[in-house]
């Protein structure tokens, strides 16, 4: 099922991982982490939480810099931060076409 960001805001606490075009379609949305209900989570989580999603932003902005700044501040490697580190240095070294949005195409269903 499909829920908008604002629907659970004050329920639970969630990090940004990125805006993904599903198969068939062109157009990305934003896609969550669901972390857990608000009243349950670390405040140090919820706030590397923010810290995460403020580096998929700027990604998203195409300010790769500021991205892999942010990443180096978030102490929870797993693979979501991974990911991003690397495909920031990669824009950083290469950087996307001018009209690149950000959006990953998945191609396939999973």
């Amino acid at each position: 099922q499909v829920y908008h960001r604002d629907d659970v805001d004050a329920t639970f606490v969630c990090r940004l991982l990125g805006r993904v075009a599903v198969k068939g379609k062109t157009q990305g949305v934003e896609v969550y982490e669901v972390l857990g209900f608000t009243s349950e989570v670390d405040p140090s989580e919820a706030r590397a939480a923010e810290l995460y999603s403020s580096a998929v932003k700027a990604f998203l902005h195409r300010d790769f810099r500021i991205a892999t700044s942010i990443l180096c501040q978030y102490t929870k490697g797993d693979a979501a931060v991974q990911g991003l580190r690397a495909a920031c240095q990669r824009y950083q070294r290469e950087p996307p076409p001018p009209d690149w949005d950000g959006v990953e195409v998945l191609h396939e269903k999973f």
